[in-house]
């Protein structure tokens, strides 16, 4: 774990100390949503999985506002405080917290913001969420924003936005995925690995030989197997290519990314000339 990623781990798990701990594994086949709860030991956040599928963003902040009719039942969000929908555009959602969210403490509007980023980023087209209150801006949010937070709630399981090439590897979508992560690998190892496993084509053969982050660029090292995968086309390598690096710089820390395999650098995948390092390109994505 290099240190920027322990620093992060030992702040969070401090200020998230006393968050109830659930079962972690796999992908969820219904919907799942996230709430603040206020315990004897202190305010946490819980992962809630239901049966049912949530494919809407109105449909979400709906459960995060729910009430329950049951007064001993835990709500999603402190009390007095809802959550609305302002808009959806090119996978950004944009909500507004209600003036209570002013008033609450620190540690409740971390869990608060949590909850909302959280619970709106398992649905595949929302890659991140803007937050205003009483018509001010508070930040534009991903889950990556509360990878530890999530971690802490439940077996440390977590969930990542990918950017995966279509069927026609003619641009890439946003998809969600739930991983198990016992803090063995940084972030920037996890999101390759799952990139390559989503990828398939021969590229989950791809070892990661070495992957750092230093002064904003990510300099990852491949195994020989990563050009077993190269497609055929320039438009195709372009894609897997701006899969790897939209989804790293999604990070804290990472602007850009530069890819060697076997320590030489990538002159061309699949015609596809890079200009290292490479900035995210957003215009590839498409949104459901």
């Amino acid at each position: 774990m290099n240190k920027k990623t322990l620093a992060l781990f030992l702040v969070l798990s401090l200020l998230m100390s006393g968050c109830a701990m659930g079962s972690g594994g796999g992908e969820v086949e219904g919907a799942r949503f996230y709430r603040v709860e206020n315990t004897a030991a202190g305010s946490g956040l819980v992962r809630e999985n239901t049966d049912k599928p949530v494919k809407t963003v109105e449909k979400m902040l709906s459960n995060l506002n729910a009430r329950p009719s049951d007064s001993t039942a835990p709500a999603s969000l402190p009390e007095g405080v809802n959550v609305g929908f302002l808009g959806f555009n090119e996978g950004i959602a944009e909500v507004e917290m209600s003036p209570e969210y002013l008033s609450l403490k620190p540690r409740e509007k971390l869990l608060t913001e949590a909850a909302v980023v959280l619970s709106l980023s398992t649905l595949d087209s929302v890659c991140y969420v803007d937050i205003s209150c009483d018509k001010d801006f508070i930040g534009s949010f991903g889950a990556e924003d509360f990878l530890e937070v999530d971690a802490m709630c439940g077996g440390y399981e977590r969930i990542i936005k990918l950017y995966l090439p279509d069927s026609n590897s003619e641009f890439i979508r946003p998809r969600s995925i739930s991983l198990v992560d016992k803090g063995e690998a940084d972030a920037e190892e996890l999101i390759l690995q799952q990139l390559f496993k989503n990828i398939e084509n021969g590229m989950e053969n791809t070892k990661i030989l070495s992957v750092t982050t230093e002064n904003g660029v990510c300099k990852i090292n491949l195994s020989e197997e990563f050009y077993g995968a190269e497609p055929a086309g320039s438009m195709g390598g372009m894609v897997i290519i701006y899969s790897m690096v939209n989804s790293l710089c999604r990070l804290k820390g990472v602007d850009a990314v530069h890819i060697k395999v076997e320590g030489n650098e990538v002159t061309s995948y699949g015609g596809f000339i890079p200009m290292w390092p490479l900035s995210e390109n957003m215009g590839l994505v498409r949104y459901e």
